[in-house]
């Protein structure tokens, strides 16, 4: 049982860590950041670490995670601008990641 909560966590960090970096809006992007840290902490609850756990979420999620969000408001980034840049480098990103 406790296998298969882990393989579920486990899932969910890697699907919600590929949304982070498909997604167009960065505040989606960000949420779904929040996610990725929620289930590795969760991970590491699992695996008997609760100080690092804990710790994790503290720094990761109360810290960067909303300082991400203040900068991206702060900022103002236009989502059209993302839409538009976002395949022409799409070739050299997979030249570079293979």
């Amino acid at each position: 049982m406790l296998d298969l909560i882990f393989f579920a966590f486990s899932v969910g960090a890697i699907f919600t860590a590929f949304l982070v970096i498909s997604k167009n809006n960065p505040v989606h992007s960000v949420f779904f950041l929040v996610l990725t840290f929620g289930n590795t902490s969760a991970l590491l609850l699992l695996l008997g670490v609760e100080f690092l756990a804990i710790i994790f979420w503290i720094v990761y999620v109360g810290a960067i995670a909303i300082l991400f969000i203040f900068v991206i408001k702060l900022i103002n980034i236009k989502v059209v601008e993302l839409l538009d840049n976002s395949t022409r480098y799409l070739p050299v990103g997979f030249i570079i990641g293979f």
